[in-house]
């Protein structure tokens, strides 16, 4: 698989909510860093991620770059709650796992709601 296979798939499974499928994507020493939280480790990040199946959000892909191993992917997500955000997440990719994730995006939406 290519990195951008790799993404792809784990993309497809995150915006289906199917947790067991996006982990099969991820080392499971993943480094994630965003706006709202910073993890180590794929389970943790998994589980964070569990809080968004609530929204029922749906995710339009905008553009994606590929260098190598690095891919840069900027979509919609659109949710009721929190409107339509501007998303772009910057993948590594080793042995056909993500091995990090950066993330960029207007928390601000997301800490109100979780401030409900």
């Amino acid at each position: 698989m290519t990195a951008k296979d790799v993404v792809d798939a784990y993309m497809m499974a995150f915006a289906t909510r199917d947790h067991e499928q996006a982990k099969r994507h991820l080392a499971p020493d993943l480094a994630f860093v965003g706006p709202i939280d910073t993890f180590d480790n794929a389970d943790d990040y998994l589980e964070s991620t569990k809080r968004l199946d609530g929204l029922n959000a749906t995710v339009t892909p905008r553009k994606t770059l590929v260098d190598g191993s690095d891919i840069l992917m900027i979509y919609d997500m659109e949710a009721a709650a929190t409107g339509t955000s501007r998303i772009a997440q910057w993948f590594h990719v080793d042995d056909d796992r993500i091995t990090s994730i950066e993330i960029f995006f207007d928390a601000g939406p997301f800490r109100a709601l979780m401030a409900q």
